[in-house]
C-alpha cells in the first residue's frame, strides 16, 4: 500500500469457529464508485447553476409529460418555494387543467420541435418552444421546454407601429397640404378670383397652421419615446453640438423614414435632406465610411 486514502464497502458476518465466536469482514473498494457519484453531482450541480442562470423558464418533461425539473425562472412564475411540483403533469402545472389543451404539441406533435404563443390569464403573453429528447435507439426520453415572456416585446412591436403609422400620417398630411397649396396658388392667378384674394390668403394661413413641425413633433414624440427611452438622452449627451432640428432628424432616421418621407415631415427639398445628413455626419464626427442611418438605427 502506498498510504493513500481509499473508500470500502465493508459486509459483517458473525460465526463460530472451533466453538469460538468469529467475524468475518467482506470488503469492497468503492472509491472509484465514490468518486464517479461526486463527479456525476457535481456535473449535475453544474449544469442547473447553468439552466438556473437563465431569465426565461426552462422545464424538462417525461414522455408521459410528468415535470421533471423546472429552473428557477419556472419556479417564480408559478411561485413555487420547494419540489412539490415534481411528478404533476404539466397542463395541471401550468394550467390547473384536468387534460391537455386541444392544441398542446407534446400530444400531436410530439416528434418534431414546435413552437407557439399563448397568451395566459394574466395578460402575459409567452413563447413557448417543446424540442423532444431522444436516446441512441431513437425512442424519446422526455421533453425540454422553453418558455420567454414576450409581453413586453410584444407591446413596444406595437408601439413601433403606431410610431411608424403616426409618422405616415404626417407626411401624407403634409403631402396633400402642400398639393392643395399649389392649386390654390395656381387658381389665385386667375384675375376673375382677384376679388377673393383675401380669402386666399386665410387659406393659406390655415393650410401652414397644420403644417407647423412642432406641433407634428409632439404627436410623434411620445410614442417615440416609449420605443426608445434612452434614445435622446444618449445622443444628447454623445453629441452636445447638435441642433433641435438636427436632433428631429436624427430621430425620424431612427423611425427609419425615408428621404423623401423626411422631406415631406420637414417639409423641405429631398436635396436639403442630403444636405442636412452631410452636415449631420460632420457634426457628429463619423467617418465616411459610416451609413448614417445604419448607424442611428442601431444607435
Amino acid at each position: 500500500m502506498d498510504g493513500s486514502e481509499f473508500y470500502a464497502e465493508i459486509e459483517v458476518a458473525r460465526f463460530n469457529y472451533k466453538n469460538n465466536p468469529a467475524t468475518l469482514l467482506i470488503g469492497r473498494d468503492i472509491t472509484s464508485e465514490l468518486e464517479q457519484k461526486l463527479f456525476n453531482e457535481q456535473e449535475q450541480q453544474l449544469r442547473n447553476d447553468i439552466l438556473n442562470a437563465f431569465t426565461e423558464v426552462i422545464a424538462f418533461y417525461s414522455p408521459t409529460h410528468d415535470v421533471i425539473w423546472l429552473n428557477d425562472a419556472g419556479k417564480k412564475q408559478l411561485n413555487i418555494h420547494d419540489d412539490s411540483y415534481i411528478g404533476k403533469k404539466c397542463y395541471k402545472l401550468w394550467f390547473n387543467a384536468k387534460g391537455h389543451c386541444y392544441t398542446c404539441p407534446l400530444v400531436h406533435n410530439h416528434y418534431e420541435t414546435t413552437e407557439r404563443t399563448i397568451t395566459f390569464a394574466d395578460k402575459r403573453i409567452w413563447k413557448i418552444r417543446n424540442i423532444p429528447l431522444y436516446n441512441s435507439d431513437k425512442n424519446i426520453t422526455g421533453y425540454i421546454e422553453f418558455r420567454r415572456d414576450i409581453t413586453e416585446d410584444v407591446i413596444k412591436e406595437k408601439k413601433q407601429k403606431q410610431v411608424a403609422a403616426d409618422a405616415l400620417y404626417i407626411t401624407q398630411k403634409n403631402t396633400i397640404l402642400s398639393e392643395i397649396e399649389t392649386v390654390l396658388g395656381k387658381t389665385l392667378l386667375n384675375k376673375n378670383l382677384a376679388l377673393y384674394k383675401n380669402e386666399f390668403n386665410r387659406i393659406f394661413e390655415i393650410i401652414d397652421s397644420y403644417k407647423q413641425l412642432d406641433r407634428d413633433w409632439k404627436m410623434l414624440i411620445n410614442n417615440f419615446e416609449e420605443v426608445h427611452p434612452e434614445f435622446f438622452r444618449k445622443l444628447t449627451e454623445t453629441y452636445p453640438l447638435l441642433s433641435p432640428n438636427d436632433i428631429k432628424h436624427c430621430a425620424c432616421i431612427k423611425m427609419n423614414l425615408g428621404t423623401k418621407e423626411i422631406a415631406r415631415f420637414f417639409h423641405i427639398k429631398a436635396s436639403s435632406v442630403q444636405i442636412s445628413r452631410v452636415r449631420l455626419k460632420k457634426k457628429m464626427n463619423l467617418p465616411d465610411n459610416i451609413d448614417l442611418r445604419n448607424f442611428l438605427l442601431n444607435f
